[in-house]
């Protein structure tokens, strides 16, 4: 039988050079990702997002396709390629925002 592990994967990491966080910034959930260890450790290890980006496009399914599960929306892609923290975190957490309201159906008013 096949185990797979997960690992936390900060969609930012923890040691980008030039990237200077508060720890409640660096390690928030709008930063994290939960993805296979192998991923995370051997392909993208602390890689900026524009950098891995570009290893994870397939024909077989776009870039954008691999992220919405993980509620980061198409129209916010941008940030990551752009290695734009403040941006990608903003986005992120409207799209979080949005997931936890539709399953408790509250409706704005």
């Amino acid at each position: 039988m096949l185990f797979l592990s997960i690992d936390h994967h900060h969609v930012f990491p923890k040691n980008v050079e030039g990237l200077s966080l508060a720890p409640e910034r660096k390690h928030s959930v709008l930063n994290l990702a939960l993805i296979f260890d192998e991923t995370n450790r051997e392909q993208i290890r602390n890689r900026e997002p524009s950098d891995y980006l570009s290893d994870m496009e397939s024909a077989d399914e776009p870039t954008e396709g691999r992220l919405r599960p993980h509620l980061i929306p198409e129209e916010d892609v941008e940030a990551l390629w752009n290695d734009n923290f403040e941006s990608f975190i903003e986005a992120r957490e409207r799209a979080v925002l949005r997931e936890i309201k539709e399953l408790l159906s509250i409706t704005e008013s």
